[in-house]
């Protein structure tokens, strides 16, 4: 079901109230939060070294697209969560071997023929996603709706309209912090427990629903690590 809460309330006071106070009230820029650092989408690359859990897995599911390999579920407490893997990072590397071409099945293969600690890997940090930081006004509002995680509509002056957020953007994290899977009200409760000032990471809906095609949402839900990035 459509989140609409306060911010449907939002919508009607916009249209009725003076534009030039909505200005006020949305800031276009915030201040630089601990969760707007965790939330930052970092240029260049960055080496990881994994180790396997007592069972033998890393804790995370890859797919290939376009030839390219992305994460696409960093499951909770395991391997890969406490090394700060995310949803959307790419792996660029696997043991020495260019991962470019490499399907999600052979790269699985290579993974489980590795022993079972000093797995290197270089990542790229989410080249899909953008974090826009968004500001609350003074009723605690940002000025858009979503339904499943995706923006629907965004009101005009608010902070959402005048920080480039875009209808049909599908949010993927709060903060930092992955909320893939979880319904709109539980994501609702978490946005207005936030600082005035947060950042939404965001991607484009149709490479979202792509690289989620065949992961439940139960199973989203339910693995997902959920714990805030160390910065």
């Amino acid at each position: 079901a459509e989140y609409m809460g306060d911010l449907a309330q939002y919508s009607h006071d916009r249209v009725a109230g003076d534009g030039a106070d909505c200005r006020v009230l949305a800031p276009v820029s915030g201040v630089n939060t601990l969760g707007i650092k965790r939330g930052a989408i970092k240029d260049g690359v960055r080496p990881i070294v994994l180790c396997k859990d007592g069972k033998g897995f890393l804790g995370l599911t890859l797919k290939d697209i376009d030839g390219g390999l992305f994460i696409v579920q960093v499951h909770k407490d395991s391997p890969s969560a406490m090394a700060g893997l995310r949803f959307g990072d790419q792996i660029l590397d696997i043991v020495g071997q260019t991962a470019f071409g490499m399907t999600s099945k052979k790269v699985t293969k290579l993974l489980k023929s590795q022993p079972n600690d000093g797995i290197n890997m270089i990542v790229r940090d989410r080249p899909f996603e953008r974090a826009i930081t968004l500001n609350k006004d003074s009723a605690g509002h940002v000025g858009f709706l979503m339904r499943n995680g995706r923006v629907q509509s965004i009101v005009k002056e608010s902070s959402a309209a005048r920080n480039g957020l875009c209808v049909d953007e599908q949010i993927v994290e709060l903060d930092g912090v992955n909320i893939v899977g979880l319904p709109d009200d539980e994501v609702a409760r978490l946005m207005k427990g936030l600082p005035q000032s947060f950042t939404l990471t965001t991607m484009r809906r149709e490479l979202f629903d792509h690289m989620i095609k065949k992961l439940g949402s139960n199973v989203l839900k339910r693995n997902t690590d959920r714990t805030a990035p160390d910065v």
